[in-house]
């Protein structure tokens, strides 16, 4: 039933008494729901931001379905259908509602036994709900900031995992300064993939990225030299609550970093297939590395998976970038293939997003092979023409990108195939578009020809 929520459906009403009920329910089409954690809420305004994996969006309260809304809402994963038009999640539920307090993930706990706060009074105070500990840490002198942190230490992996006391160590790296902050942040290093596995470790991490400065946050980052099992690495930048850390740190990461872990996650690309943490890093190399786009698209082709349809939105999302290697590493898969390729969904997004990325050597290769004669079959270019369910883009791109030649070229062949092109609508429009480009440049390069000779005399 919960998974109905949001549905569209389709209804008939009977009126009884003075009621009008539905009495035959059809799905006409079911929610798309999205993930995503509580970052902030302000009580005031009965509202606070969503961050998931693709952007942020508002919530109000007002939003969460009955029981789906829990007190300490920050923090938490939940589940939501997106208004796309305002930007803001309708249908709210908290995803897990779980009693954190006795979670375990890893080697790291939330939980404190009653000798450990009999004994430490601060970290009693830190995990309280109503605690003062937070706000009188900006009045505390550098010598009770000192006797606090050497309270906490041994305690600071699980305070930052604790659904209260996460926020004593936000406060703790927003508050200190020197030495102080250098060791806080040593701890937060040393844990910090066990810390991002929780959603208040997730909160804690990224809390901490946006209040340190630059160099104390590329000291955070640099825990990620410390990945050394493939299996690791994956999880981490699946995991719904560490993939958003990964994905803030990202811009965080030279070469040094993110070279050795693309490596390190290249034998199983198969398995990260579709996920938001692979497009980052693509956006990212894009700026920072093309050599890692390479490592990429070398990879999927190693693995044979170049053309896969499961890859196929990262392969064009590589394309796209104009890496020349990655391009050519496409027109070696594609060669000799397009007859097949390019009647495939995924293959033809393939095509387009070559043709408007690669240089102009490799996007004649393949018009070239566009415009070949087959044994038995019309060339390419004139299926493509006469394909009433195939206008996608792959026309505009060609007009776009081909040589004038070229396109006079694909012009005559629809000449000599003129009674099965010009039988179609999209047959003619292809002729159309063709032509009109054609005789524009005609008519630019006629222009040139009589202004030089109008200056000449």
């Amino acid at each position: 039933m919960k998974r109905m929520v949001g549905s569209e459906v389709e209804y008939k009403t009977e009126k009884r008494g003075k009621k009008l009920e539905a009495v035959m329910v059809r799905i006409m089409k079911n929610v798309e729901w999205k993930k995503g954690m509580v970052t902030h809420w302000v009580p005031e305004e009965l509202a606070g931001v969503i961050r998931t994996q693709e952007q942020e969006v508002l919530v109000y309260r007002k939003e969460f379905v009955p029981g789906g809304f829990a007190p300490d809402i920050v923090g938490k994963m939940v589940k939501f259908k997106l208004d796309m038009a305002k930007l803001e999640a309708t249908c709210v539920a908290v995803e897990q509602l779980v009693d954190e307090s006795m979670s375990m993930i890893g080697n790291i706990g939330t939980q404190f036994s009653e000798l450990d706060l009999l004994h430490c009074p601060q970290l009693a105070q830190a995990v309280s709900e109503d605690s003062r500990l937070t706000r009188d840490m900006g009045i505390m002198s550098t010598r009770e900031q000192r006797q606090l942190l050497d309270e906490l230490e041994q305690f600071l992996p699980t305070l930052g995992a604790h659904h209260v006391g996460y926020k004593v160590v936000v406060e703790m790296v927003r508050q200190f300064e020197g030495t102080l902050l250098d060791r806080l942040v040593g701890i937060l290093t040393r844990e910090f993939f066990l810390l991002s596995q929780t959603p208040a470790g997730a909160m804690c991490l990224l809390d901490s990225l946006s209040s340190l400065p630059m160099e104390l946050k590329q000291c955070l980052v640099h825990a990620y030299s410390d990945l050394t099992s493939y299996q690791q690495a994956v999880d981490h930048l699946t995991n719904p609550n560490s993939s958003l850390v990964f994905q803030s740190s990202l811009p965080l990461m030279d070469t040094s970093l993110l070279r050795p872990l693309v490596l390190l996650l290249s034998p199983g690309l198969e398995s990260l297939a579709g996920h938001q943490s692979l497009f980052r890093i693509v956006e990212h190399a894009e700026h920072a590395d093309h050599q890692i786009l390479f490592l990429l698209a070398a990879q999927l082709d190693a693995e044979h998976l170049l053309l896969s349809p499961d890859q196929s939105a990262l392969v064009v999302q590589l394309v796209t970038t104009g890496n020349v290697k990655v391009c050519g590493l496409l027109l070696h898969n594609m060669s000799g293939r397009l007859a097949t390729i390019i009647h495939s969904p995924h293959g033809r997004d393939l095509v387009i997003a070559f043709i408007w990325s690669a240089t102009d050597l490799q996007v004649e290769l393949v018009l070239e092979e566009l415009c070949q004669e087959q044994d038995d079959k019309v060339p390419i270019i004139v299926q493509l023409a006469v394909d009433r369910s195939k206008e996608d883009g792959l026309m505009e791109a060609i007009v776009s990108q081909a040589r004038r030649e070229v396109l006079a070229r694909m012009l005559n062949i629809f000449k000599v195939f003129r009674e099965r092109v010009i039988a179609c609508e999209c047959g003619r429009r292809w002729i159309g578009c063709l032509s009109q480009k054609v005789n524009s440049g005609c008519d630019i390069q006629r222009g040139t020809v009589i202004r030089e000779q109008e200056e000449e005399q």
